[in-house]
């Protein structure tokens, strides 16, 4: 089962925040921090520039000189501070030695942008252009020296235009001794734990992306990944270390190549969310849902309409067989596996788990001891490989059981 959801892919489009302006600052002996060149000019001041009575693009100077020139603690560290409605991102840098004026050069190259931009992906940018500006003071001074700073002003106007274009750029610098090499990579939030009883669902055609390169054990997991079989029945399938199984599925989420749900079951309860209700204004995802959930894609064309009462009518307490017994005539030609699958990727349907709870006293054995009320059935039965009546037997046999819906 593979979940083609564009609508899933679609924040992957997102373009990188502009660069609304790059500056070079530097600590002079008499006249403390000093913004040497900046592009576009006249973009930082000590006040705002104001042209035909409108206030033009600024940063205030001197009321953030202390981050940008900072005190050596802070050097050799990413910085990040926010003014007037911008966000600027450096990195300043320290170069010590006998022939400064006070024994040490230091700079900082920062990138400003809107402040209410994610800038996360700008971080390493910014560290490695400090690093290759540090190069270039080592070799020939060409930061300190007045006769060969010229060159900063080219290389910050071919950056802010490259990345902003293209995003990244290559820049010789000194006689292809020192080379600036740049670019953008997109960073994707960290994923959550995938546990054994998670169930990987592809976005894509896995086998169309793997090759020789790719990690081995990851190659062995793929064929097994079906958006059925939870991670611990993949693993199983593939003959790999469960916990290096959960690693694996955590990979492939960080790139949103698959999505997780849990364990399908016709006795489990699901309910919806308010999210179900946007759905009624996006007709592409209406048409999206219908065509995924239809049993026989040559067969029944659904109409949102109904497939929306159905989603509207999942509540709390009712199981999802009696759910279908109830509506038998309406879920005829619908596939209650995607049904269902499709409201949890999407956010408006969500399963309630029930978690059973055994008094301290009566928790005598391995089984009874998981029974604490912190761990749902659907983790009991993984880790104990059994069904779930099956399980609650167990727990029954040790004294009264408390189930706990959530």
């Amino acid at each position: 089962m593979v979940c083609d959801f564009a609508s899933l892919k679609a924040e992957g489009d997102i373009p990188f925040p502009r660069i609304l302006g790059v500056f070079f600052a530097i600590f002079h002996p008499q006249a403390g921090p000093t913004v040497i060149y900046q592009v576009p000019s006249d973009f930082i001041g000590s006040s705002a520039i104001k042209i035909g009575g409108e206030q033009e693009c600024c940063v205030d100077m001197d009321s953030i000189s202390e981050y940008i020139i900072p005190k050596q603690q802070l050097c050799d560290r990413m910085i990040c501070v926010c003014n007037s409605g911008y966000r600027v991102l450096g990195y300043p840098i320290r170069v010590e030695g006998v022939h400064y004026e006070r024994n040490a050069f230091i700079f900082n190259c920062c990138f400003v942008f809107d402040e209410s931009e994610d800038v996360s992906a700008y971080i390493p940018v910014v560290k490695r252009l400090a690093k290759v500006l540090q190069s270039m003071e080592e070799l020939k001074k060409s930061l300190s020296l007045e006769s060969e700073r010229p060159i900063v002003q080219d290389v910050i106007e071919q950056v802010l235009e490259d990345l902003n274009t293209f995003g990244e750029c290559r820049i010789p610098i000194i006689d292809e001794e020192v080379t600036l090499n740049i670019k953008l990579f997109r960073q994707y939030p960290q994923p959550m734990n995938v546990k054994a009883w998670h169930v990987p669902v592809p976005l894509i055609p896995l086998t169309n992306l793997t090759d020789n390169n790719w990690d081995l054990t990851v190659q062995r997991l793929i064929p097994h990944i079906n958006g059925v079989s939870s991670v611990k029945q993949i693993s199983e399938a593939a003959d790999v270390d469960p916990l290096l199984a959960e690693k694996c599925m955590e990979h492939l989420l960080y790139y949103n190549t698959i999505v997780v749900t849990d364990i399908f079951q016709f006795n489990a309860v699901y309910a919806v969310t308010p999210e179900l209700d946007t759905l009624n204004f996006n007709p592409r995802e209406q048409e999206e849902c219908c065509a995924y959930i239809v049993a026989n894609p040559t067969g029944v064309v659904l109409k949102w309409s109904m497939v929306f009462e159905l989603y509207a009518s999942l509540r709390h307490g009712l199981m999802l067989k009696e759910w279908m017994k109830l509506h038998l005539s309406e879920v005829r030609g619908i596939d209650p596996r995607r049904f269902i699958t499709y409201g949890i990727i999407h956010g408006f349907v969500y399963r309630i788990h029930t978690y059973p709870y055994l008094a301290p006293e009566q928790r005598t054995t391995a089984t009874a001891a998981l029974a604490d009320g912190t761990r749902h059935f659907d983790e009991l039965c993984t880790y104990l490989s059994k069904a779930p009546g099956d399980v609650l037997a167990k727990l029954q046999a040790c004294g009264p059981v408390q189930l706990i819906y959530s």
